[in-house]
């Protein structure tokens, strides 16, 4: 009987320790949310990219905190404890919240691949001005060459021959060009990567919220049957 009671004692222990981490798992990632998108600046998409990169990153943190909820609940009524009635006990609030997590991230999917889309084209389109600017840079300097090739040539001492100049000039050229096409290369790939991991991983959070949510509020009776 001894042994009984200390088995009951130790569940019950474990069960309050274990709601308390998920408690504290929950409660540090949401703060942690809130104090990141302060001051907030939705308006631009680079802060929109980030914030939400970071929201993904964490986001199954408050998975694992409701995991430990429901666990600690079980020992603690295994152990005998009588549970709280709906809609006042911490399992309710953890699904509720999880369905909530569930449309946030669906929604952070979708806006994450819209702004990166946004600042792939911005990045690119800053490129190729970059890229812009370095050749008419070129043609004037090639312009003063030009010149200068001139007035060599009617002294009788010029400094490169019009062959050289030309063969520089395309060098000059192509290696503007390569660069630009190497920058782009570098920006489709980086932004691909972003949009693949962040948005397929928010939509992959906001499913399996969702679907924990809606299935513990339905099979536990907090939906339907007002239990």
């Amino acid at each position: 009987m001894s042994a009984s009671n200390d088995y009951r004692r130790l569940s019950d222990v474990s069960g309050q320790i274990l709601q308390i981490i998920g408690v504290v798992l929950i409660v540090g990632v949401l703060l942690d949310y809130v104090i990141l998108a302060i001051p907030p600046n939705f308006l631009n998409q680079q802060w929109e990219v980030q914030y939400i990169s970071t929201l993904v990153d964490r986001g199954i943190v408050p998975l694992v905190g409701i995991a430990f909820l429901f666990v600690g609940s079980w020992l603690q009524q295994g152990a005998g404890r009588p549970p709280a009635k709906a809609p006042r006990d911490a399992k309710f609030w953890a699904l509720l919240l999880s369905v909530v997590l569930g449309l946030v991230f669906l929604l952070a999917a979708g806006v994450n691949f819209s702004s990166a889309q946004r600042l792939r084209q911005d990045a690119l389109a800053n490129i190729q001005n970059q890229a812009q600017a370095q050749e008419q840079l070129l043609q004037q300097r090639l312009g003063q060459a030009q010149a200068q090739l001139q007035q060599g040539q009617q002294r009788g001492n010029p400094p490169i021959t019009s062959e050289q100049l030309e063969a520089q000039a395309k060098q000059a050229l192509f290696n503007i060009r390569n660069n630009q096409q190497q920058l782009e290369k570098q920006v489709q790939a980086k932004v691909t990567q972003d949009i693949l991991r962040i948005t397929l991983s928010g939509l992959l959070l906001g499913i399996g919220y969702s679907a924990v949510g809606w299935s513990g509020l339905v099979g536990l009776g907090y939906l339907g049957r007002g239990k």
